[in-house]
């Protein structure tokens, strides 16, 4: 007879659905997000909406693996978020959508930078799309200063100051990490 945890099978399914929870979020999100990209692009420059839609994937499966990895090394407690009122759930909404916005965009434009100065390369174009905001968002959990986390600090910094919302509202922001951004 095998020796196993009995709560084995319920935390491992309530981590499935809490992956399934936040990969369709993540999703419909960048989905929202990068269409309204990808329509605006489509009238400028219309080969780049395939990488959006490649950048959009690569966000939402890298977002839920790090919102499954958080969870399980215990930096982040699914509880944790409590929105005070509607005012601060306006400003988490506005910041949810310019994050995606940003990291859409810089995806995108990373897939047409490398497009444009390899020439006809498909396969390498689609890489710098797929992982270029993967990096950055790494780099943004990480505390470090880069393109993405330039351009949302500044948002961020707006939308607090536009909306009055407190700080800890934004500390307690789930995905982005609550302890390694010192700059935000």
């Amino acid at each position: 007879m095998p020796t196993s945890y009995r709560g084995l099978g319920r935390t491992a399914q309530a981590y499935w659905k809490a992956y399934a929870t936040v990969f369709v979020s993540a999703t419909v999100l960048f989905v929202l997000t990068g269409s309204a990209i990808a329509l605006g692009l489509n009238w400028v420059y219309p080969q780049a909406t395939p990488l959006v839609g490649i950048t959009v994937v690569s966000l939402s499966f890298h977002m839920a693996v790090l919102y499954v990895r958080d969870v399980w090394a215990g930096e982040y407690n699914p509880d944790q978020t409590q929105v005070a009122s509607s005012r601060s759930l306006f400003a988490l909404l506005l910041i949810a959508v310019a994050f995606a916005a940003v990291f859409v965009a810089l995806g995108t434009v990373a897939g047409l930078a490398v497009a444009y100065a390899i020439g006809d390369v498909p396969y390498a174009a689609a890489v710098a799309a797929t992982y270029y905001p993967v990096f950055d968002l790494v780099g943004l959990r990480r505390g470090h200063w880069t393109p993405g986390s330039i351009v949302l600090a500044g948002v961020v910094t707006v939308l607090a100051s536009a909306l009055d919302v407190r700080r800890t509202v934004f500390e307690s922001m789930p995905v982005i990490g609550n302890r390694r951004r010192p700059h935000l």
